[in-house]
């Protein structure tokens, strides 16, 4: 695991097999961090972080038919129902009748 700290405060944190595989994902997500091209971790939502794993976790690390697979869970089920919230936010729910 590899972990950064923006000026802001904001913690990243990497995991990966390998060292130097978290290394490099963490120098990857702190340079888009820093170019802006992802929402500060204080008003991510929930849409925004599905939507980058996607393209930047999943899409280059699975096979293409599990990425299809897994878009389809992320677009049709948890980003209609939980997409607005805020990562910040988002706490785990109490399962009714149980």
């Amino acid at each position: 695991m590899a972990q950064a700290t923006s000026p802001s405060g904001a913690k990243l944190y990497r995991l990966a097999t390998y060292r130097a595989d978290s290394a490099a994902k963490l120098t990857s997500a702190v340079a888009a961090f820093s170019e802006d091209r992802t929402s500060p971790p204080e008003r991510q939502t929930v849409a925004d972080f599905l939507e980058g794993w996607l393209e930047n976790t999943a899409r280059p690390s699975v096979r293409a038919s599990t990425y299809e697979t897994d878009a389809g869970v992320v677009w049709h089920h948890l980003i209609p129902d939980l997409g607005r919230i805020r990562l910040s936010r988002l706490t785990p729910m109490r399962s009714r009748g149980r």
